[in-house]
């Protein structure tokens, strides 16, 4: 049995509508595929394991893997020390990618600045020790 999608041919869908060429061309950027990059302590792209923007209270929260090697402690660390001297300097992007890992695009946040963290531990989990950082920025661009 054919199916209508098969034939990339087709102009119409089964019900006789006409088929929106632009939406089977769209490409959707995906949760999973995400690169948070800040400007101090670059690597940190790696340790990263959530990241949730609220762009009403321009608020970025942050959820980061705790290392041996120390890297996102000393990240935060400096973060911190930035917060506490008022330090606007703190920038980060996050690059988005579609399913197989293409760059799509990304955005910037200038002016970050620490305003919570936590890292809980707990003798009843197993899980990995994670750092819980919620930070506050002062302007937005699409690059």
């Amino acid at each position: 049995m054919n199916h209508w999608l098969e034939n990339e041919n087709n102009t119409e869908l089964p019900d006789g509508r006409e088929i929106d060429k632009k939406l089977f061309s769209a490409v959707f950027p995906r949760q999973f595929r995400f690169l948070f990059t800040p400007s101090y302590q670059q690597e940190m792209k790696m340790y990263v394991n959530a990241v949730n923007v609220d762009a009403v209270r321009k608020q970025i929260e942050l959820k980061t893997y705790e290392m041996v090697n120390g890297i996102p402690y000393k990240w935060i660390e400096r973060c911190l020390e930035a917060a506490e001297q008022d330090d606007k300097s703190q920038n980060a992007t996050i690059t988005f990618q579609d399913g197989c890992g293409t760059h799509l695009y990304g955005m910037r946040f200038e002016g970050l600045k620490l305003i919570k963290h936590k890292m809980p531990m707990n003798y009843a989990s197993s899980d990995l020790m994670m750092h819980y950082c919620t930070f506050s920025y002062d302007t937005t661009s699409r690059i």
